[in-house]
């Protein structure tokens, strides 16, 4: 296979780019084509590599014992031993880390450059207001929904009062919505891989709108929704090695760059990968 299918575990990104549409994964993932950069790509992978940054140095990854680990800090909590960064000094890293590929002009480029500079000023504010208890962030896991091998990397734990877990990923479109988040299925694919690597239940699952700086939180999912997606990713990775890459026309063809390519809407290019 291609470039990005080296892991042999399964990503969330790649099951649902498959069950999405299965010519679409295989241009990614069998063929290696690459998508050309967009603006909300860069703007959003700045912004990670930024929170990172400001909240990496204050987490406390003792407070929870990983399986097979212990510590005495397993018994309670105990405070980061590094203070919060300044301001400045997060605003420094974001113009160091940010990511200039993607923009159609100068002045799109620092439209998003300026929202950025206000959502994280607004977020370090909040955050050393009321800081929670990150113990991890950009923690990659592996694990397994049912038989299938997955890893994710997940953006933030935090462990909260109660004593259990909270899954936090960062979103930066313009709009969400808490319905969003109680029909995430990331959210569920990461809670699978928090439980099994952590051994404190997760309480609590969130998507982060930072365009709002609100936390969209909703409960963690019960046994059918983890079975429900179970089933669909069992479905998918059968198609993936069945190599089932049919188009699936819909909606989302509108923005795919690689409609020029693709079977559904040129025949010609199916008729002719037949005959090879």
């Amino acid at each position: 296979m291609g470039s990005k299918a080296e892991r042999k575990e399964l990503s969330y990104s790649s099951f649902h780019t498959y069950e999405d549409c299965p010519q679409r994964w295989k241009f990614l993932y069998v063929d290696g084509l690459k998508e050309a950069e967009r603006p909300y790509f860069s703007f959003g992978r700045s912004m990670h590599m930024a929170l990172e940054a400001f909240v990496g140095p204050l987490t406390s990854p003792h407070r929870v014992r990983r399986q097979g680990q212990m510590s005495l800090f397993d018994f309670g909590a105990h405070p980061p031993s590094v203070r919060p960064m300044p301001l400045d000094d997060l605003l420094r890293c974001y113009r160091e880390l940010w990511i200039r590929d993607g923009y159609g002009s100068e002045d799109e480029e620092r439209k998003y450059f300026l929202i950025g500079t206000d959502l994280l000023r607004r977020f370090h504010s909040l955050y050393v207001a009321a800081p929670p208890q990150a113990i991890a962030v950009e923690r990659d896991l592996s694990g397994k929904m049912g038989e299938i091998p997955i890893h994710g990397i997940i953006d933030r734990i935090d462990l909260r009062e109660e004593g259990g877990l909270e899954v936090v990923d960062y979103k930066t479109s313009r709009e969400l919505s808490l319905g969003d988040a109680e029909s995430s299925d990331q959210l569920t694919f990461y809670q699978v891989l928090v439980g099994q690597n952590y051994d404190r239940p997760v309480h609590k699952l969130t998507l982060y709108h930072l365009r709002s700086m609100r936390p969209l939180s909703t409960q963690p999912r019960g046994g059918k929704a983890i079975g429900d997606l179970t089933s669909r990713v069992g479905t998918v990775l059968d198609g993936m090695r069945r190599q089932a890459f049919e188009p699936k026309p819909g909606s989302q063809c509108r923005r795919c760059e690689f409609r020029p390519l693709c079977p559904a809407f040129h025949p010609e290019k199916a008729r002719k990968s037949e005959t090879l």
